[in-house]
């Protein structure tokens, strides 16, 4: 067989492995990926409501959150203080 064909065919056969495991993935793959799709989900939610919380809180439409931060900016000068 020609030494040049021969290139192209195992070019062609490790290709087609690529190919093949793209379309079928192992089931820890899939774990692995789904588990870090959770993770930024989780972590992006977390921050939209915490910007929001923190807007809400600024233009005064939560009134416990206004009470709740200055405890805590209290708690921190004291911290701070000390």
């Amino acid at each position: 067989m020609d030494p040049e064909l021969k290139t192209k065919l195992d070019e062609i056969e490790v290709t087609l492995k690529d190919v093949d495991d793209s379309l079928n993935p192992s089931h820890w793959k899939l774990l692995k990926e789904g588990l870090w799709r959770g993770v930024g989900y989780l972590i992006g939610v977390l921050v939209a409501f915490a910007i929001l919380g923190w807007i809400l809180n600024v233009i005064g439409v939560i009134p416990f959150l206004q009470d709740f931060s200055q405890t805590m900016r209290d708690n921190l000068q004291n911290v701070r203080t000390k």
